[in-house]
């Protein structure tokens, strides 16, 4: 049986009481995206992006690794050997363009081609070939592997790209499931209400003090908020379903809800420092650190290399081979006398593939910086965008604070006058209808407050 982690567990059904702060379990939105970012299968699926950049410039490294080669050929026709040849070798690549090569030959028969005959011992060969224009200072070898270590560099960044994308989705879900929390407190607490007052009308009715009609307002009254409750209910659960598919053990392993674990609480207190906290964040970054243009760079770099290798074939190709040769009973009179060496050029004479590859890079180029200068825009116009939404949302949540706690007064006072049979059900109603939605207006505030802080966050690269 799979062990489970039972953090949060989604309630089917809600009790009529509120669970008191005593008996509740609180989850900070801090505490949940820290556990997204360790378990999601997202997050660790980020993480192989630098797997598959070490993979690559392993691969590039490749390119200059040693090789040893060897190859035999015989011809044997009416009892005679044609030929025999034999030949092994290593040769390796290096950093300047240059490659060395050390071997042995064996070539004999009675119709070898002279200029590829050897004594019976064979020829022992050294040298190395090369590039004296193009090549010479950089090749697709070298390119590649300055490539695959920015893509080392990409890659880092990519991972960050896709974990913020991830958290903020997650932080959109939290705080979706914080305002559905906070709904469903208010209405299981205004149905509490709603009976009790619906029963004190019952039994004033009974004494006749009141009309009928009175206990028939109520009654609809506590109807009413039994339906908006089967509503928070809903969207409670819908809530706390797309919350569930952001948790994961470090097993892979999902998460179920506990019943008893509800959203942390927040205070203007708390909101002021997160957006003061944002704000020096802000002050701090510079949008050339964001993972996506860190990201943008990396490519741009890249174009770099290519430009630079399409230059290269501009160069005529221009190549020195030299081997120095030996015999294997040559004693104490080895000398450079003994040799082969040889020039290969050729030049193009259009350059056409060659002047296209260079065109094509150079307006891959320009797309991009296109793309690097919108993006910049876009993120520093998003965040100033951000910093003045959350000044006016501050703003209106001071004022709707004061507001609910207004309209609670005039329904404390609209109660005291029904008590005192100055009033009726239908004004103690009116009031409180305006005090809830004053009250769900706030929450609803807070709501987009704490959306647009974690948008920040995600527009600052960050999270």
């Amino acid at each position: 049986m799979r062990a489970f982690i039972l953090l949060i567990l989604l309630s089917t059904a809600i009790a009529a009481k509120p669970l008191k702060a005593s008996d509740t379990l609180r989850m900070t939105c801090a505490d949940f995206l820290k556990m997204v970012e360790q378990y999601h299968p997202m997050a660790k699926r980020a993480g192989l992006e630098n797997d598959k950049a070490d993979a690559g410039l392993l691969a590039a490294k490749g390119a200059f690794d040693p090789k040893a080669y060897g190859s035999t050929y015989w011809k044997q026709l009416d009892d005679k050997q044609y030929f025999r040849q034999w030949e092994a070798g290593v040769s390796a690549p290096l950093w300047p363009g240059i490659k060395v090569e050390a071997g042995y030959e064996n070539n004999t028969g009675l119709f070898i081609n002279p200029e590829n005959s050897t004594v019976s011992n064979g020829l022992l060969f050294a040298g190395l070939s090369i590039p004296l224009l193009r090549g010479l200072t950089t090749d697709q070898r070298r390119i590649a592997l300055q490539k695959a270590r920015i893509d080392l560099i990409r890659a880092e960044a990519q991972e960050d790209v896709l974990v913020n994308d991830l958290l903020l989705r997650a932080a959109y879900a939290y705080w979706d499931w914080w305002l559905a929390d906070q709904q469903l407190q208010i209405i299981n607490a205004a149905i509490q209400l709603a009976y009790q007052r619906y029963q004190d009308i019952v039994r004033t009715y009974e004494l006749g003090d009141l009309a009928a009609v009175d206990t028939l307002e109520a009654y609809i009254q506590w109807q009413n908020r039994k339906v908006d409750l089967q509503k928070a209910d809903i969207q409670y659960l819908q809530t706390g379903f797309q919350l569930s598919n952001f948790m994961w053990t470090e097993d892979g392993e999902p998460l179920f809800l506990n019943p008893d674990v509800h959203p942390e609480s927040l205070t203007t207190d708390a909101a002021n420092e997160r957006l003061a906290s944002i704000r020096q964040e802000a002050r701090n970054i510079n949008i050339s650190a964001h993972p996506l243009m860190k990201v943008l760079a990396a490519d741009s770099s890249k174009l770099e290399r290519d430009l630079r290798l399409q230059k290269e074939f501009l160069k005529p190709q221009l190549d020195l081979k030299y081997n120095w040769l030996f015999t294997p009973v040559q004693e104490n009179n080895l000398s450079f006398r003994d040799y082969r060496w040889g020039v290969g050029m050729s030049i193009p004479l259009a350059y056409r593939s060659i002047r296209a590859g260079i065109n094509t890079v150079k307006i891959r180029q320009q797309e991009l910086n296109f793309s690097i200068d919108q993006r910049k825009l876009e993120l520093s116009n998003s965040q100033q965008a951000l910093s003045a939404t959350a000044d006016r949302l501050l703003d209106n949540i001071r004022l709707y604070t004061q507001l609910s706690q207004n309209y609670r007064v005039l329904l404390d006072a609209e109660q005291q006058k029904f008590n005192a049979g100055e009033s009726s059900v239908f004004l103690i109603n009116a009031r409180e209808n305006q005090y809830l939605q004053a009250v769900q207006n706030l929450n609803y505030l807070q709501f987009e407050l704490q959306k647009n802080l974690y948008l920040w966050r995600w527009n600052l690269g960050v999270f």
